[in-house]
């Protein structure tokens, strides 16, 4: 009842017991032919290897650029470290080596037994706990260590000591072995308690530590330029360890201020994966612990008001005025945090026809329509905000986080450069007349939504992609009308090319707001072309 069968056993938990023999079998002998403290550096090479056999198993497809060259300083600075390294043993770097790729290949089989279906009863998945993991596969582990030790240590341990010798340093055998047990409970108690990315910083301050002792106490020789590239492999290595943070723990990490916010968070959500992550804002993919839905959770801090959670409803992600979910203050940060379904790609991604512009813009135009009714503008729409479902074509709009009731001049843009904007809209797609005055109304969401649909049917962008400063960017936005205007049909994507959409936003991209289509007017327009047709 419930127990492995012994084709499962032998093809997915003996391998990892496999991996686990070669690498503490190597990695021990390596202390016969290296220092201590050039050991540790080599072992900061591990996430090279990683991450080579992870692209190599396609449990990694697509690493972040971040993460390439952290791995690429790892290596680097591990190269440092063995250049100046002065008793240099070739037989000793392969058995590290080897130790290092058998460590890989044992997380990496780990990683397929505990995400895979097994045999286990009728196939249901197998998920072990750490402590079902070691009592499956240590005891053949051990086995596997004991066989080697008859083939290839046997006969020379008979030469060098005399059987009693085992008998006659029990004490210390046993006090190792309590220590290697211990080592594993107490990782197991330091990810549960903290987590996994606490246990590695330890891990790196531990062999840190460890090349420091064995320079200053035990005589050990470190040059110079070992230094430097351990220092540099430290460096990368505790980079590579922050971006490999699981998406659980970025957002408990972001959130350190606000723990009572955070598990709020995670008692609606379960973070899947990080989409993005910058300074103030880490946005998130996560599965909604209520519905089972795949949603996007964009959580960013804010100096101005208390944190909330707003949850936009179906079924154009939006309801006026925004109800706050939940509501916790902070007296030195808060955070919000909006959440929205997951869909594939922004906007420019899928229409790749002029029909399939055409009918996107007639949904978006609704949208708008009804948000403008309700006197409110949106103030940032752009590509990433703009999402569509690819299957139907289902356009949303999100990201409230500019959103206002139109009432009158507001402060904006001040400071030279910067069009990033958090709460004032985005670089290239912000209406030049709301820009200089800072006064909002539906007609800026109209010329954004020109620029968006303009900038996807042109073969060449009008824009350039570089920040450029507030009169710069005035400057080229008052211009682009003239611009688009007199562009021929040989400078449109011929597959995106309609005469009349092109119309259409020739009348969004009007300076004079007053002269500028609105929403439902461009919505009546789009639905004419399409009956048309």
């Amino acid at each position: 009842e419930g127990v492995l069968s012994w084709r499962f056993y032998f093809t997915s938990i003996f391998p990892i017991a496999f991996f686990a023999a070669v690498t503490l079998v190597t990695g021990n002998i390596v202390y016969l032919y290296l220092s201590v403290a050039f050991i540790q550096m080599l072992k900061a090479f591990t996430p090279t290897l990683a991450l080579l056999f992870a692209l190599l198993f396609q449990t990694e497809t697509n690493p972040s650029t971040a993460l390439i060259c952290s791995v690429l300083g790892i290596s680097f600075g591990t190269s440092m470290a063995a250049y100046g390294e002065i008793h240099f043993s070739v037989i000793g770097v392969l058995m590290m080596l080897v130790s290092e790729i058998a460590e890989v290949m044992k997380l990496i089989l780990s990683e397929f037994l505990l995400t895979s279906k097994g045999e286990k009863g009728l196939g249901e998945r197998v998920n072990f706990s750490v402590f079902e993991t070691l009592y499956f596969f240590t005891p053949a582990s051990s086995f596997l260590m004991i066989i080697a030790f008859f083939v290839f240590e046997y006969s020379r341990f008979l030469e060098d000591h005399k059987p009693s010798f085992l008998f006659e340093n029990l004490p210390i055998f046993f006090v190792c072995g309590f220590f290697g047990f211990l080592v594993n409970i107490l990782s197991f108690f330091v990810v549960q308690i903290t987590s996994s990315v606490t246990l590695k910083m330890l891990a790196l301050a531990r062999n840190a530590g460890l090349v420091l002792f064995c320079a200053t106490f035990l005589g050990e020789e470190v040059t110079t330029l070992q230094l430097l590239g351990y220092s540099l492999t430290l460096g990368c290595f505790g980079w590579y360890n922050h971006i490999r943070m699981n998406p659980t723990e970025r957002l408990i990490d972001f959130c350190s201020s606000q723990p009572t916010f955070c598990r709020k968070i995670l008692s609606l959500y379960l973070p899947i994966s990080v989409l993005r992550e910058c300074r103030s804002r880490l946005v998130l993919k996560a599965k909604d612990l209520s519905g089972g839905h795949i949603v996007v959770l964009k959580v960013f801090m804010t100096d101005d008001e208390p944190g909330f959670l707003l949850e936009w409803t179906l079924p154009h992600m939006f309801q006026f005025p925004p109800i706050p979910f939940n509501r916790i203050s902070s007296d030195d940060c808060t955070f919000a945090v909006y959440v929205y379904p997951f869909l594939a790609g922004a906007v420019h991604c899928f229409p790749r026809t002029a029909r399939m512009w055409l009918e996107v813009c007639a949904q978006l135009f609704d949208i708008l329509n009804l948000l403008h009714s309700a006197n409110w503008a949106h103030l940032d729409v752009k590509p990433s905000n703009v999402l569509v479902q690819e299957e139907d074509l289902k356009v949303f709009l999100i990201d409230f986080g500019c959103a206002d009731e139109i009432g009158g001049p507001e402060p904006f843009l001040d400071d030279e450069g910067d069009q990033d904007g958090s709460s004032s809209g985005t670089y290239p797609f912000i209406d030049p007349y709301y820009f200089e005055t800072g006064i909002a109304s539906t007609k800026c969401d109209m010329w954004s939504v020109g620029v968006m649909v303009a900038q996807a049917l042109l073969i060449q962008p009008y824009f350039p992609k570089r920040r450029s400063t507030s009169a710069e960017f005035l400057r080229q936005s008052k211009a682009f009308p003239e611009y688009f205007n007199q562009q021929k049909r040989d400078a449109f994507k011929p597959e995106t090319y309609d005469e009349a959409l092109v119309d259409v936003i020739k009348h969004l991209l009007v300076l004079d707001q007053d002269q500028r289509w609105s929403a439902s007017m461009a919505q009546r327009k789009i639905l004419e072309i399409l009956a048309g047709k």
